[in-house]
């Protein structure tokens, strides 16, 4: 029974990890870069590589991916582009208003 039960929580860590890094792929092929729709068309290569650089958009893409889990891990799931908000408090909030 213990043995069934540990291969399952090993198979369902693997998933997730496969799942993440699925996730972080398709962001990454996206066209464009998050640094120039953040900023809009009208902004400088300067700046856009500023914001990379401070984002760290300008590493590779598997130091992104484990600064990423490193902070998704620490319960830090980043900021929201569309709410300007911390990811986890969203996703906090909207579990509150599901459960009242």
């Amino acid at each position: 029974m213990v043995r069934l039960i540990l291969s399952r929580i090993l198979s369902a860590i693997s998933l997730l990890l496969v799942i993440s890094i699925l996730a972080f792929s398709i962001v990454h092929l996206m066209p464009g870069s998050i640094a120039s729709i953040i900023l809009d068309a009208g902004a400088t290569p300067e700046a856009i590589a500023e914001l990379e650089a401070e984002m760290g958009l300008d590493q590779p893409f598997f130091v992104q991916y484990f600064d990423w889990l490193k902070n998704a891990l620490q319960g830090d799931l980043g900021r929201s582009l569309f709410f300007s908000a911390p990811v986890t408090k969203r996703c906090l909030r909207i579990n509150e208003i599901g459960l009242s």
